[in-house]
């Protein structure tokens, strides 16, 4: 059986977003992440459980964060056409930066 994973380290472009309800639920977060050269790609992130309620009380746009998880592809049909993208699902997720302090003051909550 082979094995996927990555490892990767960005920015955070937006504030993360909760998706779905009960035990469907996931925050989902793009960070923005430099590859060899000078290009900059945006990957999709999600994360579920507690992992998820962290990111999503912690992180906020602009957050230095390294991401460890697997990819999975996700498939779907829409009006008869098929579709398929591939996300990446976090299992852990580290942050590098203290950009998080600004999103608990907007959310009124103390630091």
């Amino acid at each position: 059986m082979d094995t996927c994973f990555f490892i990767m380290t960005g920015n955070l472009t937006a504030n993360p977003e909760i998706l779905g309800e009960g035990d469907k639920q996931r925050v989902v977060f793009s960070i923005a992440a430099k590859g060899l050269g000078e290009e900059i790609s945006f990957f999709e992130i999600q994360t579920t459980g507690k992992l998820a309620e962290l990111c999503n009380r912690y992180l906020a746009r602009g957050a230095r964060v390294l991401v460890k998880g697997r990819p999975r592809q996700e498939r779907s049909e829409l009006k008869g056409k098929k579709h398929s993208r591939v996300v990446f699902v976090a299992d852990e997720v580290q942050f590098l930066s203290a950009a998080t302090k600004a999103k608990e003051v907007a959310d009124g909550q103390a630091v």
